[in-house]
């Protein structure tokens, strides 16, 4: 009985060290660099929210000022605390948002079959007809074979998702864009502009009341091509006063000055 206990808390202390998190996450392709963000030190902020809020949720972070690092997603045994800060120390990050929606219990349980010996002593004493006297005998046999115990393991499993974010720096133009959909191509009449994916609040474009699914034409009278191209924009006119930026916003067009902040302030 001992070897089966044995046998039963390492294998279930092998499948505790399994860290799915870790194991199924993915860096988001254009991850800020280091000169874009508040290096983060110690235990991330992790908040459990729910599959429907996770939109609305992770886009007010973002306008918070935190960018997003990457996800883990994956279906199986509940993810614990110490498992998403191991990857929130790994990646940096200062917020975690956890999604853990409840799928059913899977039946895990199994036959262990152990090696298993039995030795019997025997000892005891006899006469003869030739030998008056007693002969006292001892010794050993032993038996081997195996034993089988059912392990019983019924295991919860989750929908679960993990999004990881950091701190950005102050500065600059203050938002982040998509580029344009088919659908957004067709209201506008062009091929040409970028979607406000978000405003961060306190930044220059919040300040210049710009807001998500707006849609940029120009700046300074250039017209944006796509993404690539408002990003060299952003770059050329930071620390510039009264830039004129031209939007797109339910159906009319509109054109702002903006006092664009140097990129990426440094922190004091």
């Amino acid at each position: 009985m001992m070897r089966v206990l044995i046998a039963f808390s390492l294998l279930f202390s092998l499948s505790a060290c399994v860290n799915n998190i870790e194991k199924y996450y993915q860096a988001n392709s254009t991850a800020p660099n280091s000169s874009q963000i508040i290096a983060h030190s110690g235990p991330a902020e992790i908040t459990q929210i729910s599959s429907a809020s996770a939109y609305e949720k992770t886009y007010s972070l973002m306008e918070e000022g935190y960018l997003y690092l990457g996800n883990s997603a994956f279906e199986g045994k509940g993810a614990t605390e110490a498992h998403l800060q191991a990857v929130a120390q790994q990646v940096g990050a200062a917020k975690v948002l956890f999604i853990k929606k409840y799928i059913g219990t899977e039946d895990h349980s199994f036959a262990m079959t152990v090696p298993e010996t039995q030795t019997t002593y025997h000892s005891g004493s006899f006469d003869t007809v030739s030998n008056p006297y007693s002969v006292n005998y001892s010794g050993t046999s032993t038996t081997y074979g195996t034993s089988t115990t059912w392990i019983p393991n019924m295991v919860k499993t989750y929908d679960q998702e993990a999004l990881f974010f950091v701190k950005r720096r102050p500065g600059g133009f203050g938002a982040q864009v998509r580029n344009l959909t088919i659908e957004q191509r067709k209201k506008t009449n062009s091929n040409m502009g970028v979607s406000l994916a978000v405003v961060f609040k306190d930044s220059s474009a919040f300040y210049a009341n710009l807001m998500r699914d707006d849609i940029l034409i120009s700046i300074n009278e250039t017209r944006i091509k796509d993404g690539k191209h408002f990003v060299q924009l952003r770059k050329k006119y930071a620390g510039q006063k009264k830039v004129p930026v031209t939007f797109w916003r339910d159906g009319n067009v509109y054109t702002t000055f903006m006092d664009i902040d140097p990129e990426f302030t440094p922190m004091s």
